[in-house]
């Protein structure tokens, strides 16, 4: 993520990485996370895709999403990580 002077002000890490709970994420049952990293790497928060259940994920489009950052964060980091969820959504 990088602010209006493209300055680096955070990363999003998609799932597929090692510490995330199978190899395919969001079909076995659990949550498909994002990580969100400071630009040294220090973890602030995640926005997940939350696991409906078998049938819910199998017979409908609608998907639950949670963010959560520290409540002191930038206000316009705030506003680009909810920007974010939105582009997360659509690529679902």
């Amino acid at each position: 993520m990088k602010d209006d002077a493209d300055n680096v002000v955070g990363n999003i890490v998609g799932p597929g990485c090692s510490d995330f709970c199978c190899s395919c994420p969001g079909s076995c049952g659990c949550d498909v996370k994002f990580l969100i990293r400071n630009p040294d790497g220090t973890e602030i928060g995640e926005i997940t895709k939350q696991w409906s259940g078998m049938l819910a994920e199998a017979f409908t489009d609608a998907d639950t999403f949670g963010v959560s950052f520290p409540i002191d964060l930038n206000v316009r980091a705030k506003a680009m990580l909810l920007g974010a969820v939105f582009l997360i959504v659509s690529s679902f």
